[in-house]
């Protein structure tokens, strides 16, 4: 979810960031996926001719795979942040936690406060799909409080389901109270050997989290513990990355496990489910492991000067670019579609087609707008600002 771009280093040369082709195409597909759940459980897809035509796998794939976006999100996320940050820094034991949180501020403060202004407002306006009162004991107050604390996961735990544009912010407290813990976890690890180490234990403890220590509900799933496998997952692949050891004829063998993994979890979820991978969380290791194998693959080609892009998917790609903006606009938009879908009252399989393009096309451009004119204006100026005031002599 976040607009963190490849670094490019040469000798004697200053450090590039370059954005990177096909790591902005999996996350345009991993928000594409998020969206199209968010619509389909809303109308549903299925009944129309297509959805009727696409082969079961195909579909589960489209309409039934937020969850994996989400997950495939928080890889790509502990990817970019640990190889920047390393790329940066040098070392964990050189990551500077005051920065590092400056930088973090910077990225996601502006966007989650003017969203919970504007959620805040329509919540005591009364608006429908807006009002955060459940009858499970969530209020306005809890709601504000567990998004500017960074535990919205752990309300929707004790009270279920939030209106849709606050619930997508339980992936956001997961991931920020990771990156909260990250620089300090550097600090101790110190070496990028004891780093790795450290966040493959996580790798290796998270589906326990998931499928032994907490199954009482399907909230119990969004717990910090189960996700962090993911980033660490992501981690791995950034420090893998950002040392320099990654050899060139290893990269066909990454991609090809890489894929297997990645694939055998998006497209035979019922064999998966079958043999018991799926109820120990395993699952999600794969496709976490096969996605940071992947990331490290497509690095080391844009590092090479293998960067080009693929036609016809440059749209997807740009969702991308924007995925931060997008997931946390999105849902005014699919309640704008369905509203004006359900007025209408023609669920024709014309106007179901429309309303998916419509949201999908709206929800890109306002990302866009969003990034252009509110999002990236503000983070370069908080970057900009010096940590501490110097001073007048």
């Amino acid at each position: 979810m976040f607009t963190t771009n490849t670094l490019q280093t040469r000798k004697n040369e200053p450090r590039i960031y370059k954005r990177n082709f096909k790591i902005d195409l999996l996350r345009g597909f991993s928000i594409l996926f998020v969206i199209l759940l968010h619509l389909n459980i809303r109308v549903a897809f299925n009944g129309t001719a297509l959805g009727e035509m696409l082969p079961q796998p195909l579909y589960k794939l489209l309409f039934w795979s937020g969850i994996y976006g989400v997950e495939i999100f928080f890889t790509v996320s502990g990817f970019l942040i640990t190889q920047t940050a390393l790329s940066r820094y040098g070392t964990p034991r050189d990551v500077k936690p005051a920065d590092f949180y400056k930088n973090r501020l910077a990225r996601i403060a502006p966007l989650l406060l003017l969203l919970l202004a504007v959620l805040s407002l329509l919540d005591m306006m009364g608006v429908e799909n807006y009002v955060v009162k459940n009858g499970s004991g969530a209020t306005l107050g809890k709601a504000l409080l567990a998004a500017l604390t960074f535990s919205v996961n752990w309300l929707e735990m004790e009270t279920g389901y939030l209106p849709g544009a606050w619930d997508v912010l339980w992936s956001l407290s997961v991931e920020e109270v990771f990156y909260i813990a990250f620089p300090l976890v550097c600090l101790v690890c110190r070496r990028h050997k004891t780093l790795f180490v450290f966040m493959l234990a996580l790798v290796i403890i998270s589906p326990l989290f998931r499928s032994v220590w907490f199954t009482a509900s399907e909230f119990e799933e969004r717990n910090n513990f189960a996700c962090m496998g993911a980033m660490a997952a992501g981690c791995i692949g950034g420090i893998a990355a950002s040392s320099g050891r990654i050899k060139r004829n290893w990269i066909p063998f990454m991609k090809i496990a890489g894929w297997i993994l990645f694939a055998s979890v998006m497209l035979l979820r019922p064999t998966l489910y079958q043999i018991g991978l799926s109820k120990i969380g395993l699952n999600f290791t794969m496709l976490s492991v096969g996605t940071a194998l992947l990331l490290v693959s497509w690095w080391h080609d844009a590092s090479s000067g293998r960067n080009r892009s693929i036609i016809g998917l440059s749209f997807i790609a740009d969702m991308g670019k924007h995925s931060y903006e997008i997931y946390l606009s999105h849902m005014f938009i699919v309640f704008g579609g369905v509203s004006i879908f359900e007025s209408i009252n023609n669920s024709s399989d014309a106007s179901i087609y429309l309303l998916y393009a419509s949201v999908l096309i709206l929800a890109s451009i306002a990302g866009k707008l969003l990034a252009r004119f509110y999002t990236d204006p503000l983070n370069k100026y908080i970057r900009n600002l010096p940590l501490t005031r110097h001073k007048k002599a």
